[in-house]
């Protein structure tokens, strides 16, 4: 499900890119782009977690308000996934350490105030900061996750010329929970166990977004500057 969700986003722009490069103006930007996560969720007190790499894909919108600020949003497909491992009886009713991989799919719709830096005729500056808001359609171990939850995202980025048609755009991107994702579910302990369950879903993640749009503009400055 989440391959077909990740394909069919990609597959949306390419098939409309030029028609959507033609209806840009001065203020808007449009753009595809890509993510690559470090994914995880806070560790409780029975349940230790693991880092994952998480892929994600979506489509985004910037609209100018001034030279210098711009507003950002969108939409992507995002994995909070992550790992566990625990301690439990093996086939041969010995200790064994069992280890579990969690996806954990949302529907990402962003909200950012961004601030050019530096523009010029071949590289663009920016930080961004806003929030996540997050619909989730799907996961592993039928991981008990809310419907809507949100994380703060903050992004610092830099975008060049590729050519005369394309700007690709680098972000590292950061996410970090506003409150809880899921709640925490214990299914057994004992006096040897640590536990089996899954853990509070208080995801956080560290990645990189490459992002890529039409450079329709004779000045790649004036691209972003919206004048």
């Amino acid at each position: 499900m989440k391959k077909i969700c990740l394909y069919a986003i990609v597959l949306a722009f390419i098939a409309n890119i030029h028609g959507v490069a033609n209806a840009q103006s001065k203020k808007w930007t449009f753009s595809a782009f890509t993510t690559l996560d470090c994914s995880n969720t806070r560790n409780t007190d029975y349940i230790k977690t693991w880092e994952k790499l998480a892929p994600g894909a979506g489509l985004q919108v910037n609209y100018s308000l001034t030279e210098k600020w711009e507003v950002v949003t969108g939409v992507s497909y995002i994995d909070k996934g992550h790992y566990t491992k625990y301690k439990g009886l093996g086939p041969n009713d010995g200790p064994m350490v069992f280890v579990n991989n969690y996806w954990l799919s949302y529907l990402a719709v962003p909200v950012q105030m961004q601030y050019n830096i530096i523009s010029d005729n071949f590289r663009h500056y920016y930080f961004g900061i806003g929030i996540s808001n997050d619909f989730s359609f799907g996961n592993t171990k039928s991981y008990r996750s809310k419907p809507f939850a949100q994380s703060m995202l903050v992004n610092m980025g830099f975008d060049f010329t590729w050519g005369k048609k394309w700007v690709i755009g680098l972000e590292p991107t950061f996410r970090y929970y506003l409150y809880l994702y899921a709640d925490e579910v214990v299914y057994q302990q004992s006096f040897w166990i640590v536990e089996e369950g899954w853990p509070a879903l208080r995801p956080y993640s560290v990645g990189l977004k490459v992002r890529v749009s039409k450079n329709n503009s004779m000045s790649f400055s004036r691209l972003y500057a919206g004048w």
